[in-house]
């Protein structure tokens, strides 16, 4: 029912009559599947780049938490020695690391840290679509 000023009213007999039909509700269906459609590859496309934000992040947390721990130390090394991930997060607790690598954003049992004490090299891939590599060194972070 409509309402025009001045109180008239006008009813829609189609509506009241017969409702939407098979076919408009299929059209309708089909509008919001094409548009579902166009949107989806930006949104699996904005996750992937979160999920490797995610990534970078923590590893730059983990950089900062090995420069601590060498400042700390009397004799100004790194951790000696090759660690997996609960490992490592039980060796430098200050680095608040999340509890399990996949809620890191890192690939289960890809997380590899490496060092002689003077210099450390870490491997890990990422958990998004493609496990994209990343190694990590004093030096910075570089994408394989």
């Amino acid at each position: 029912m409509m309402k025009f000023s001045g109180g008239r009213t006008i009813e829609s007999k189609w509506l009241k009559d017969h409702g939407l039909s098979l076919v408009e509700l299929l059209i309708v269906l089909a509008i919001i599947g094409i548009i579902a459609s166009l949107t989806m590859p930006i949104y699996v496309e904005n996750k992937e780049h979160a999920i490797l934000g995610v990534t970078r992040a923590n590893l730059k947390v983990i950089q900062n938490s090995l420069a601590t721990y060498m400042a700390n130390n009397a004799d100004s090394r790194y951790p000696s020695g090759s660690f997996n991930y609960a490992d490592f997060i039980t060796l430098i607790p200050e680095s608040n690391l999340p509890a399990h690598e996949t809620q890191a954003k890192f690939k289960q049992g890809t997380f590899s840290y490496m060092s002689d004490g003077i210099t450390y090299s870490i491997t890990v891939a990422s958990l998004n679509r493609t496990s994209a590599v990343f190694v990590l060194m004093p030096s910075g972070i570089n994408r394989l």
